[in-house]
């Protein structure tokens, strides 16, 4: 098996086929003179639309067709008639990939500003230390007439970024202007905002992703398969596709591992190791920060290594770290014991044995049921 030449996969979703991605310089703040004027807001750099990704290049199926149908028809009339569209669907499922297919449609017509939920929440924040958060509120309102905001950021926020939220859908839905707004969450699970603005993300049309079915999922196999130049059996192709169907980048990472273990082509002969390197993919895909800082903590709490918490490991101080994260992120983030298996590569019963030694209620329970 051949390990050189090590391949990252790609951040963005594929499905239009992203070659790359491009990566914006920080922007340096210079030092304010006496005597000068101030910024009327901080500069607005939002996402440079990927030119590369279109309707026309969309794979479609019963996951993703309703999205597809509202905007690609709502981006032919130039968004005038759908003013306002909250998007809903889990993490790497599609949602950016549409935003910068609306966003070059609308390319020289309409006046659009493609930005992630985090960025604009940070340049607010920077416009409310300078007291200018009317000012920049009304620099979004006059410089565009249509805001695509992906991933909505509404995590330990304040009363503050409620207000302007809420407010913002406002101006632009009294304008007859466009906002299209992604999320994971559903609205009534977005958390630290009021009801006010819970009422604001659903004036308009919610639409929702579901999880990808078998056919979109081998045709997306195919194509990033195609792409990477990775030669493998149907019968491989469709174990990636039932197996990796809940994640477009877990889809990916799983082509790409094989891609850097194999380099190309995979004999049927070795159709179980295959099976094996991809075994573990769990506890690269589902990563994020919650459970990286978890893992350093007890790692840190337990005297081990981060990364042997997530290996296989049998050492008792190894064991017992994982056991920790496992139940903080059950207890504390209200992860499912599936998620959490995924995340670590094991078994479902090997996270229900973590939870019951670590919580004695739930041990009591699981004794009742067997």
């Amino acid at each position: 098996m051949k390990t050189d030449g090590i391949r990252k996969p790609l951040q963005l979703d594929l499905l239009g086929g992203i070659e790359e991605i491009p990566v914006k310089k920080p922007v340096m703040k210079r030092r304010r003179s006496v005597g000068r004027t101030r910024s009327i807001s901080p500069k607005l750099i939002g996402d440079t639309p990927n030119f590369e990704i279109s309707f026309h290049n969309t794979l479609t199926g019963s996951s993703n067709q309703v999205v597809y149908d509202t905007l690609n028809k709502a981006s032919r009339n130039f968004l005038k008639k759908e003013q306002f569209i909250f998007i809903v669907g889990s993490h790497g499922i599609g949602k950016t990939h549409f935003l910068h297919a609306v966003a070059n449609d609308l390319q020289g017509i309409r006046k659009t500003l493609l930005i992630s939920g985090r960025e604009l929440y940070l340049k607010f924040k920077a416009a409310e230390r300078e007291m200018e958060m009317d000012r920049f509120q009304l620099s979004l309102c006059e410089n565009y007439e249509v805001l695509l905001i992906d991933d909505f950021y509404s995590d330990r926020v304040g009363s503050s970024w409620d207000h302007f939220v809420s407010d913002l859908i406002d101006h632009f839905y009294r304008k007859n202007q466009a906002i299209i707004i992604t999320a994971d969450k559903p609205v009534h699970a977005q958390t630290n905002i009021s009801s006010r603005t819970q009422a604001r993300l659903m004036k308009g049309s919610v639409l929702k992703f579901g999880k990808l079915d078998q056919k979109q999922a081998l045709l997306l196999t195919d194509r990033l398969c195609s792409k990477y130049g990775l030669m493998i059996s149907d019968r491989l192709k469709e174990f990636l596709s039932i197996s990796f169907n809940h994640h477009i980048h877990a889809l990916e990472c799983a082509v790409v591992t094989l891609l850097n273990v194999w380099s190309g082509n995979i004999p049927e002969d070795e159709l179980g190791e295959a099976l094996k390197v991809l075994r573990p993919l769990g506890q690269i895909v589902f990563r994020d920060e919650k459970v990286d800082l978890l893992v350093k903590k007890s790692a840190t709490l337990y005297g081990v290594e981060p990364l042997e918490v997530f290996g296989s490991s049998r050492n008792k101080n190894v064991v017992e770290a994982r056991h920790e994260v496992m139940n903080s992120l059950h207890s504390k983030w209200g992860y499912s014991s599936l998620k959490i298996a995924r995340i670590f590569g094991k078994d479902h019963s090997s996270v229900l044995y973590a939870l019951a030694k670590k919580n004695p209620r739930k041990r009591q329970s699981l004794k009742k049921l067997t």
